[in-house]
């Protein structure tokens, strides 16, 4: 259906594995969409619209990269630890734009982490860090899970319609 998404406000690219039970699965997804033409051009078509948008978790958030939603990021680095992380991480909402996260600056919050592939190395944008038992950003192990540079768990575009975030 070629205009399918044409009725749409909000998508989500979800987590859990969404193309197939294995580690860096975002890709196998990205390269179905990128593949199909018409499927892409209804992203890039809903992305563009005023009225719209999106929400990415952890293979979402990887998707949404991919799909370059987030021009700034060029690579999600594998975890600094090596290896898969699961875990009750805690996260602090800062300032941001997001329509979503915006009115919840402040909030400290735990929240499940569950890749092995969510570092990025980003400063504008951000919505969400890994903090300490201080609440304060942190890269440090095993607080950020991932060794993201001051902490970012989550991110939004410019304009504060897509957001994303990988725990």
């Amino acid at each position: 259906n070629p205009t399918l998404l044409d009725d749409f406000i909000g998508l989500v690219y979800v987590g859990g594995f969404s193309f197939s039970d294995v580690l860096g699965s975002a890709v196998g997804w990205y390269n179905v969409i990128k593949n199909t033409p018409n499927i892409i051009n209804q992203i890039r078509t809903f992305n563009s619209r005023n009225n719209t948008f999106s929400l990415g978790v952890c293979n979402g958030f990887q998707l949404m990269v991919l799909l370059n939603m987030f021009p700034y990021i060029n690579k999600i680095k594998k975890n600094n630890s090596c290896k898969f992380e699961s875990r009750f991480s805690t996260v602090t909402i800062c300032k941001n734009n997001s329509i979503m996260l915006h009115n919840m600056e402040n909030l400290t919050m735990g929240i499940w982490v569950a890749h092995g592939s969510g570092n990025i190395n980003i400063n504008s944008n951000i919505v969400m860090n890994y903090v300490d038992n201080n609440n304060n950003p942190t890269e440090q192990y095993p607080f950020n899970p991932n060794g993201s540079l001051n902490g970012v768990a989550g991110m939004c575009s410019d304009d504060g319609r897509h957001l994303a975030i990988m725990p």
